[in-house]
């Protein structure tokens, strides 16, 4: 009778420990996709800034290719976001965030300055994924 308890003990240990390394993996990907959409943002506004300033040809360059980096850099936690996460909310909640971030090209393509970091980046910040996570989403 007490192999069984401790049978049963050991299983919910193995659940509860399963149950945290979810929850830890759902929030390392939220951060991460956060922080990679957050330097794509500052590196496509500072890109456009410098193509609208009339920036050496060098400078340009060096820039598109810190943005192709940093656009790069928010494939895998998006991926993994998506995986781990079935929130509709929250999956929503980053594809609208990803897809306001990489139309910031096309803002400075079709005007003559670039609005203000604060404009530019108001309708995707970082914590409107953050802002949509409620507790089961997360756990």
């Amino acid at each position: 009778m007490s192999g069984r308890f401790q049978e049963r003990a050991a299983e919910r240990q193995v659940r509860a420990t399963h149950g945290e390394v979810i929850r830890r993996d759902r929030l390392e990907a939220v951060a991460a996709l956060a922080c990679a959409a957050s330097d794509h943002r500052r590196a496509m506004w500072m890109r456009g800034d410098a193509i609208l300033k009339g920036a050496s040809t060098e400078r340009i360059e060096a820039l598109r290719d810190e943005s192709h980096m940093t656009r790069s850099a928010v494939t895998r936690p998006l991926v993994a976001l998506r995986v781990l996460i079935e929130d509709q909310a929250v999956r929503t909640a980053a594809d609208r965030m990803i897809t306001l971030t990489y139309a910031i090209r096309d803002a400075y393509a079709t005007t003559t300055r670039m609005p203000s970091v604060e404009v530019a980046t108001t309708d995707s910040p970082p914590t409107c994924l953050v802002s949509v996570i409620c507790p089961s989403a997360i756990r």
